[in-house]
């Protein structure tokens, strides 16, 4: 997925860059990842994955856009990408959520992180 130049895009494809710089990323950490650790990898996907806007990235290459956004969008793409990969993830930690839906899905995901871990010790 590639976006436009120096012309603002439509926000869907902005998310389909994103999710594609995503995917992209985690399938390649996954083939280089030891299998115990592949779990771990999947579980975060399958969470990233769950649902949400992407308002943080999209946030991030709309201002990009607004700053001349010229040049090749790729980077920018990544690090929007990275962007919400470090958010999705904090969302797992066991902190309070605002939302009692959030909250069952970090509980879970937290779980299965957990549960992975202490098998790859034993």
């Amino acid at each position: 997925m590639t976006l436009p130049t120096h012309a603002v895009p439509d926000l869907m494809d902005v998310r389909q860059a994103v999710d594609t710089a995503l995917a992209e990323f985690l399938a390649a950490k996954r083939r280089s990842a030891r299998p115990a650790t592949r779990e771990l990898i999947d579980t975060s996907r399958d969470f990233l994955f769950a649902g949400g806007k992407r308002i943080r990235p999209m946030m991030c290459i709309c201002g990009w856009y607004a700053a001349d956004g010229r040049g090749d969008p790729e980077p920018v793409v990544r690090a929007a990408a990275s962007l919400e990969l470090c958010t999705a993830l904090m969302a797992i930690a066991p902190a309070r959520a605002t939302s009692a839906q959030l909250r069952v899905s970090a509980t879970a995901a937290l779980g299965q992180l957990a549960y992975a871990t202490s098998a790859r010790r034993s």
